[in-house]
C-alpha cells in the first residue's frame, strides 16, 4: 500500500473566538505574509531572505528591543508584513514593511481591513499601519513548507495587479480590496476544514477493503494448496 497524492483543501475553515486581539482570521481570500526580515525590499541578504504565507494568524506583538513592539509569528519569529502609515499618521502608504506600536502602548486594535490602531502613552490614537494579504489565481500551486506556512511556486499563478509589493516578492494587497483579497476577524482563529466524521468513515470503508483484499490473498493461498495436493 502507498501514498498516492496529499490533497491541500483551501476551503474556509469556521472562526473560533480567542479574546486576544492579535489573534486574526481571514474572511475570504488570501494569506498573511510572513519575512524573517523586517524590511525584505531592501535586504543586503536575499539569498537568505525567506517570504512565506499562512493562513494561521496566531500571532503576538513581541518587544524588539528598540522601544517598539513587533507583531511576529511567535512560532518562528517571522515578522507580519503590511503597509506603513505616512508622516502624519493618518494614512497608510504603499511602503512595505512591519507592524510594529510603542511598547509604552496603552492599548491596540486591528479593524476588519487590517488597519491597526493603538493608544500611546499620551493617550493618543496612532495608526501603526495596515495589514497585507496575498491572494494569488492557484492557491494550491503554493509550496508547503510545514508550520502551516508556504511558499511561492509559479503554479500558484500572479497576484491581481494593481496592488503594492513586487512581482519577485508577491508581497500582498490590502485587506477588502477591490481584487477580491479578503477581510479580517481580530480575535478569532481559523478552525480546521478537516470533516473528522468524513474522514474516519473513509478510514474504515479503506481499513475494510484492506482486509477484505488480505482475506482474497489468504484464500487464494488456500486454494493454490489444495491443487498442489490434487496433484500429487
Amino acid at each position: 500500500v502507498s501514498l498516492g497524492t496529499i490533497d491541500v483543501i483551501h476551503t474556509q475553515g469556521a472562526p473560533q473566538s480567542t479574546g486576544k486581539l492579535d489573534d486574526l482570521m481571514i474572511q475570504g481570500d488570501g494569506f498573511f505574509v510572513l519575512s524573517n526580515e523586517p524590511d525584505p525590499l531592501n535586504a543586503q541578504d536575499e539569498d537568505s531572505l525567506s517570504i512565506r504565507y499562512t493562513r494561521a494568524g496566531a500571532f503576538r506583538f513581541v518587544p524588539g528591543g528598540d522601544g517598539l513592539n513587533y507583531l511576529v509569528n511567535p512560532a518562528n519569529g517571522m515578522f507580519v508584513m503590511g503597509f506603513q502609515p505616512d508622516a502624519d499618521g493618518e494614512e497608510v502608504t504603499d511602503d512595505y514593511g512591519t507592524i510594529s506600536i510603542d511598547d509604552d502602548a496603552k492599548s491596540f486594535s486591528i479593524d476588519i481591513y487590517g488597519y491597526v490602531y493603538y493608544v500611546d502613552s499620551a493617550g493618543e490614537e496612532k495608526l501603526a499601519g495596515q495589514i497585507a494579504i496575498a491572494k494569488f489565481t492557484n492557491p494550491s500551486g503554493l509550496e508547503k513548507v510545514g508550520e502551516n506556512m508556504y511558499q511561492y511556486a509559479n503554479a500558484a499563478g500572479e497576484e491581481p495587479e494593481g496592488y503594492a509589493g513586487t512581482t519577485e516578492l508577491y508581497l500582498g494587497g490590502k485587506p477588502g480590496g477591490a481584487n477580491g483579497h479578503g477581510t479580517i476577524i481580530p480575535g478569532a482563529l481559523e478552525m480546521s476544514n478537516v470533516e473528522l466524521a468524513m474522514e474516519f468513515t473513509d478510514m474504515i470503508v479503506t481499513q475494510r477493503g484492506f482486509q477484505a483484499n488480505a482475506r482474497i490473498i489468504s484464500v487464494s493461498d488456500e486454494m493454490l494448496a489444495e491443487l498442489a495436493n490434487l496433484k500429487r
